[in-house]
């Protein structure tokens, strides 16, 4: 069903990576988060070595921090949401650690469009 050369860790990010529409039942998305825990910090101590030289991998340990320090959200899509930061966590943990993480290129604001959201349109 997998490639061999696959890491299991991305079974387990695509589980949790799926549209709202196939979101699973509450007792999978918990399995889910519970595998996502286990690789998360199996991958965790590769992650905080690189850390300091790339900002992506900083976010992802900030965001590993908070997300197993404060669990899921006390709301209806609390667990789904919870699963769904995690996977994305992990995925980047694993991309770093596979040295497939994209390059961060960082985008100067004056770079950006301007956006209104005002329902007059701007000059």
């Amino acid at each position: 069903m997998y490639a061999p050369d696959r890491h299991p860790a991305e079974a387990v990010i695509d589980r949790a990576l799926v549209p709202f529409e196939r979101q699973p039942a509450q007792e999978d998305i918990a399995a889910t988060v519970a595998d996502l825990i286990t690789h998360g910090q199996a991958l965790l101590p590769n992650a905080e070595t690189l850390r300091e030289s790339n900002r992506k991998v900083e976010g992802a340990c900030r965001d590993w921090h908070a997300l197993t320090t404060h669990g899921p959200a006390d709301h209806p899509l609390g667990n789904w949401s919870y699963c769904r930061g995690l996977a994305r966590v992990v995925r980047t943990f694993l991309q770093a650690s596979e040295g497939t993480l994209p390059e961060h290129v960082p985008t100067p604001v004056s770079d950006l469009p301007l956006m209104s959201f005002s329902r007059f349109p701007t000059s």
